[in-house]
């Protein structure tokens, strides 16, 4: 099955023109989310880190199967503040 992997973010709306093949959305999803890191190590290298953006993952049928949070691609773990 084809999938389209549309990203809105601080950058604006990005439609995915090509589409990836996967076998399943289970699949669909772990593109989303190795595009969303691949995403933000570019933004990283530039300075920014901007976790508010989505991948909207789109299949065959045009129905929207799912929406991957750029946050949700990451284990985030902060330092502590000093209290």
């Amino acid at each position: 099955m084809r999938y389209w992997f549309n990203v809105r973010n601080g950058n604006g709306f990005t439609p995915d023109e090509e589409g990836q093949l996967a076998c399943d959305a289970s699949a669909a999803r772990r593109i989303a989310i190795e595009s969303i890191r691949s995403i933000i190590c570019e933004e990283a290298l530039l300075g920014k880190l901007d976790l508010s953006g989505e991948i909207d993952v789109w299949c065959d049928n045009e129905d929207v199967a799912f929406t991957v949070a750029f946050i949700d691609a990451f284990d985030l773990r902060l330092p502590a503040e000093d209290t």
